[in-house]
Order: C-alpha cells, then structure tokens, then sequence
C-alpha cells in the first residue's frame, strides 16, 4: 500500500493575526492542510459613540446607497437600524458591499442582495466599479465607516458627482495581549509564517 503523500503544509508553523472570531475560515483551511496554527490577535474592534449613526439610520430614506467595506460596520448598523425602527427602509436601500464576509454578514440581517460587489475586495475596487455605471451622480450615500480609515471611497465617490456621509461607528486598536503572544511565539522560534490581513494587523 502507498503511504499517503504529507500534506502541503505539514510541519508549518503559521500565525493568524486576526481579531479573535475573524479568522476561523482561514485557520481551518490551514490546519486542513497540515499546518499547526496558532491565533494570534493583534488587533481589537471597539464601538465609537453611536449617537451619529443613530441619527443617519432615522433619516435613512434620505440615501440612495449604503456602503459597507467591512463586517464590522454590520452590527452598529443593524442596530442603529432596529433602534429607530427604519427596517423597512433598509429593504429599500441599496447596498454595495466589499467581501465575503461582509456580504453574508448583510444577508443574515435580512438585507437586499448587495447591488454592487466589486471583484476587488477593497475601496479602490469599490470606486472602479461605481465608475463603470451611470447612476452616481446625485445619488446619496450613507458609509458607516471605521474610524481613520483611508479617504479613498468617499473622495472617489464624490469625485464621481455622489454626496457621501461618511459617520465612523468603530475603532480598530492594539491588543497587547495578542502582541505579547506573538513577540513569544517568535522569541521561541516557534513560527514558521505570520499571516496578516489588515493594514491595522501590519502596524
């Protein structure tokens, strides 16, 4: 009998830097290919003052769109939604969304399919693909956003006649718990590779 070839990352000693929660589809998928994976969170998410995006969700029949470029601008959302009682006016709204996880994050609130998802999963690609349609100008967009996040979207969409407010709903900040694992781990020699997928994640 022919003994059953390694898998292609036995023996690989890999690092997931997501926040805690965020990266269980890519650990299994590593660990599924014989890698030992440790979780290592460097980063944390955490709600900024929800007054703003209280106030935007009740006026939400005044925006044509709503852009999301992350899962974690869902559930302020939602609940900023649910609080002022605009459920019914988000079925209406259109979404463009970035990602997988953002898209099924919009699904399972019960919200319209996104009407836009660029192929790039990033705000340029966001931008490239409203560029390609002929119903921006005038229209009014509502982008929960995350704290300090690059200026590229709402630049790009104002550029291409839309009216954007953008209203930051949360932070990404340090864990230095996660940071202290890490320094360990690599102290140790006990990585072979450290994943990031966030510019937060690289600071």
């Amino acid at each position: 009998m022919t003994p059953a070839a390694p898998l292609p990352l036995h023996g690989v000693r890999v690092a997931v830097t997501r926040a805690a929660g965020r990266g269980a589809v890519l650990e299994e998928a590593l660990q599924a290919a014989g890698a030992t994976v440790h979780q290592v969170p460097l980063t944390r998410t955490v709600r900024l003052d929800a007054a703003p995006l209280a106030a935007a969700a009740a006026q939400l029949g005044a925006y044509d769109w709503v852009l999301l470029t992350s899962v974690n601008a869902v559930a302020p959302l939602a609940e900023a939604v649910a609080a002022a009682g605009t459920g019914a006016l988000m079925a209406e709204r259109r979404l463009a969304v970035v990602g997988e996880a953002t898209a099924a994050a919009a699904a399972e609130r019960g919200w319209p399919a996104p009407a836009l998802r660029p192929a790039r999963a990033n705000a340029d690609g966001m931008v490239d693909a409203f560029a390609a349609r002929s119903d921006v100008e005038g229209a009014r967009m509502l982008y929960p956003a995350a704290a300090g996040a690059r200026d590229v979207l709402p630049d790009g969409m104002r550029a291409l006649g839309a009216a954007v407010t953008v209203i930051p709903c949360y932070a990404t900040e340090t864990d230095p718990a996660g940071q202290a694992q890490l320094a360990a781990l690599l102290r140790d020699g006990a990585l072979d590779l450290v994943l990031v997928a966030a510019p937060s994640a690289v600071d």
